[in-house]
């Protein structure tokens, strides 16, 4: 059966994380952290993941911090009823200098990774806007990725300035 969908999306330091966190049963989640240390660099974020790190044992949110490599491993290793995956927008930035062939691909390999984990029935997935800017073609690899997931949502909100828009339910 294939869980339910729900993702959060907006621009950087809108408060999507903070606005997913709002939804979730603690209790019941697992929350598997992109890590991309060069989205710090680019986006001169230096201590972003720590931080995320620091606010997840804060309220006790079980995390791991996860990559694009390791990310369909993690999702097998769940064994709650919800999944929350922060942030989607790290894959983009980690696929960088991959074909779009590859991007969809691992998007496919990450999807059915989630849906064959019988445990998940609900996955939240937070994600960003793409940089109308970024090099390399950055923008449409991120479009890929975000074009996918929107897709695959039951439920999608949009937060600005910590305000959330329901766009899709």
């Amino acid at each position: 059966m294939k869980p339910y969908y729900e993702v959060i999306y907006g621009g950087l330091g809108t408060g999507k994380s903070t606005y997913a966190v709002s939804l979730l049963d603690i209790k019941n989640t697992f929350k598997l952290g992109v890590a991309s240390p060069l989205a710090e660099i680019l986006f001169a974020n230096f201590g972003g993941m720590k931080r995320h790190e620091k606010d997840n044992k804060r309220i006790n949110l079980p995390f791991k911090r996860t990559s694009l490599n390791s990310i369909c491993e993690d999702i097998s290793k769940v064994r709650v009823k919800t999944l929350f995956i922060d942030d989607w927008y790290t894959f983009a930035i980690s696929s960088l200098f991959k074909s779009p062939e590859y991007i969809h691909e691992k998007i496919d390999k990450i999807i059915d990774s989630i849906n064959r984990n019988m445990h998940i029935r609900r996955v939240i997935i937070v994600s960003a806007d793409p940089n109308f800017y970024f090099p390399l073609g950055g923008y449409k690899k991120t479009a890929i990725w975000n074009k996918r997931l929107f897709s695959l949502a039951d439920r999608l909100t949009r937060v600005d300035f910590g305000v959330p828009i329901l766009i899709k339910k």
